[in-house]
């Protein structure tokens, strides 16, 4: 039988992929986290701060200096973002399918009530279909 991720240790798990790209980027240009900073026209302190875990995520306004720093495609940066509890982003314009699949599965998971009524409601749907009016 397959091991089920809980919807707790599936956010945890992206919590330092904005981290990891990062710190792959300056590995494979062979620049330190200030020098990217520079070259993105960014804060000193930008860059390091994600890579020690002080910054999560990216300001929207922020993601193309820091691609343009890293030499990589934006949306590399933004699907490797995690977010606050509590804020919410729009996720279907710009996350894979299966990201917003995680998504929905996870806050599923974690309101079990509105998943019976959503399944409930589901199942009513064909049978509705065929009340005349």
């Amino acid at each position: 039988m397959p091991t089920q991720t809980s919807p707790t240790s599936a956010c945890k798990s992206r919590h330092g992929a904005l981290r990891q790209v990062v710190a792959s980027r300056l590995n494979e240009l062979g620049i330190n986290p200030f020098e990217a900073a520079r070259r993105g026209d960014l804060e000193r302190s930008f860059v390091n701060d994600i890579l020690i875990g002080k910054k999560h995520s990216v300001r929207t306004d922020k993601i193309g200096s820091l691609a343009r720093a890293l030499q990589i495609d934006p949306a590399e940066l933004i699907l490797s973002q995690s977010t606050p509890h509590g804020h919410r982003r729009p996720v279907a314009a710009v996350e894979s399918v299966d990201t917003v699949l995680d998504h929905v599965c996870n806050w599923l998971a974690e309101h079990p009530r509105a998943t019976c009524a959503l399944v409930c409601a589901v199942a009513l749907i064909p049978l509705m279909m065929d009340v005349p009016r």
